[in-house]
């Protein structure tokens, strides 16, 4: 799920309204949430078939850990993250139209 698991599962659990979970002994740590991987896979799964990804980007906002969906590259010209960090390049090749990639 993430490194340093055991540090943001309690933060992560109450981020998707789980707190349950941080209690639940099969999810106690990350060894015991790796043998029981199936199980806690199958909760995350549902918990976020729960919700839609723009609901999902406003609950894990002000989550402790790191987290980013994952995009296709049609989708990461409007991200803000890309522009900001100058990924994109704009080009005036031999059409006359500017093309940004």
């Amino acid at each position: 799920m993430m490194l340093q698991s055991d540090r943001f599962w309690p933060d992560f659990c109450n981020h998707i309204g789980r707190p349950d979970l941080i209690e639940d002994p099969r999810f106690a740590d990350g060894a015991a949430r790796y043998t029981n991987g199936k199980e806690c896979v199958a909760i995350i799964d549902e918990v976020f078939a729960s919700r839609t990804y723009e609901e999902w980007k406003k609950a894990l906002a002000t989550l402790e850990g790191v987290w980013a969906p994952v995009q296709l590259p049609s989708e990461l010209a409007d991200d803000p993250q890309v522009g900001a960090n100058g990924y994109l390049a704009t080009s005036n090749g031999t059409t006359a139209r500017s093309t940004t990639w």
